[in-house]
């Protein structure tokens, strides 16, 4: 799209932002509006996080905005990089058209999209969403029970502050466990990291290793 200016949205906290405020400045200042929702799949009441039914329901007024998604996380198949946009606006979707590789999926990823569209993506997200809830909890606990302030969050993965993540990231991976570290976060620094919900396993594998790293005796 040429010359455009563009504003970047992740998950949001409360969808009316967009509908509202947000749409509303883009809209005035020739503004297009980029929304990621993969993380969306996640979320116990997708539709109360998601711009797409309001898109559906009155596409006039929305032809600024671009919605992002991705089976990666879901469907766990990073490898295969499978991801899609929607817009209601032709003059979008031939700007991205135009500007594409001729070939932007492989066969492999599009076999994978076939078959989770085909019925395996609805049971994934009936399978994960309890699943993860209660893992997410756990780890949070613990987490915080170890003295460290957990952000509260609705998706696969945690916020956590510490004394200092670098530190910490060094010291989990010489255990064979990688954290994410968020010093290179805008608006954060060296004391946050993300860690990503796991199974029973993994996460209780995890929290021993931080309560080891911190000299606190492990719980089993």
């Amino acid at each position: 799209i040429d010359e455009a200016k563009v504003t970047m949205e992740c998950e949001v906290e409360d969808i009316y932002d967009l509908q509202g405020f947000d749409n509303f400045i883009c809209r005035i200042t020739g503004t297009y509006l980029v929304l990621d929702e993969c993380f969306g799949w996640f979320l116990p009441d997708r539709g109360r996080f998601s711009l797409l039914p309001e898109i559906a329901a009155h596409p006039g007024d929305y032809g600024h905005v671009l919605v992002l998604d991705s089976l990666t996380k879901i469907c766990a198949m990073p490898g295969l990089r499978l991801g899609y946009a929607i817009a209601s606006s032709d003059r979008v979707r031939e700007g991205i058209c135009r500007s594409m590789q001729p070939w932007p999926v492989s066969a492999p990823a599009e076999a994978a999209g076939c078959c989770a569209f085909d019925g395996i993506l609805s049971e994934e997200v009936k399978k994960v969403q309890p699943m993860l809830q209660e893992e997410r909890d756990y780890l949070a606990g613990s987490l915080r029970e170890s003295g460290m302030k957990v952000y509260d969050s609705d998706a696969n993965y945690l916020l956590i502050r510490c004394r200092d993540a670098e530190v910490l990231k060094k010291a989990c991976l010489a255990r064979g466990i990688l954290i994410r570290s968020c010093a290179d976060y805008e608006g954060l620094n060296r004391r946050f990291f993300r860690v990503c919900v796991k199974t029973r396993e993994e996460n209780r594998e995890l929290i021993n290793a931080i309560r080891q790293i911190c000299g606190e005796k492990t719980n089993g």
